[in-house]
C-alpha cells in the first residue's frame, strides 16, 4: 500500500514539475544586433530555460520555468536593460544609454 502510496504521489510530482515550464512570446522593441544580445541577456535569468529575439518582428520566444521566475520579472529586467516591452517602458536613462544605433521609436 505504501509503495503504491508512494508511485502515485511520484507520478503527481513528475506532472507538476512538468507543467510549470511555460512556453511564451511577447513584443519587446529594439532595432539594432546589440539590441538582440542585450534583450537575450536581460532575459536570462534563473529559471529562463532559453531566450531569443527577433528583430524583424520584435517578438522576444522565452521558455522558462515558473516555479522559479515570473514572467513579470523577466520583463521588467529586460525594461531595466533599456528596451519597452508589451508590459513595461524602459527607464528613460536607461534607454538613453543605448547606442545612437539601437534607439528604436519609442511608444507612447
Amino acid at each position: 500500500m505504501r509503495f503504491v502510496l508512494f508511485l502515485m504521489l511520484s507520478v503527481f510530482v513528475v506532472v507538476s514539475c512538468s507543467n510549470a515550464v511555460v512556453e511564451t512570446q511577447v513584443q519587446v522593441w529594439g532595432v539594432c544586433d546589440i539590441a538582440k544580445k542585450k534583450i537575450d541577456s536581460a532575459a536570462k535569468l534563473d529559471g529562463v530555460l532559453s531566450a531569443d529575439w527577433n528583430m524583424e518582428n520584435k517578438l522576444l520566444t522565452l521558455k522558462y520555468d515558473s516555479t522559479k521566475v515570473s514572467i513579470d520579472n523577466i520583463l521588467k529586467n529586460i525594461a531595466m536593460a533599456g528596451f519597452d516591452n508589451e508590459r513595461y517602458y524602459a527607464d528613460d536613462y536607461a534607454y538613453e544609454q543605448l547606442p545612437d544605433s539601437c534607439k528604436y521609436e519609442r511608444r507612447e
